[in-house]
């Protein structure tokens, strides 16, 4: 591996997706037809929250 900056590392991922788009969708929609073929999928509801909250904890006080 070619050593490269951070940053160029972050655009060639970027470029990636952004020229493999469609594809990257397609494979995506394809593993979640197969799930669903094979049984994965149930009816069950699931949500997901995305807070953040900072963590204070010290060695001393755990």
């Amino acid at each position: 591996m070619v050593d490269q900056p951070p940053d160029a590392r972050f655009k060639t991922i970027a470029n990636f997706r952004k020229d493999n788009g469609k594809a990257i969708r397609n494979v995506c929609r394809q593993f979640v037809m197969l799930h669903h073929q094979i049984g994965l999928f149930s009816h069950a509801i699931i949500a997901i929250d995305d807070s953040k909250f900072k963590a204070v904890n010290n060695r001393d006080k755990s």
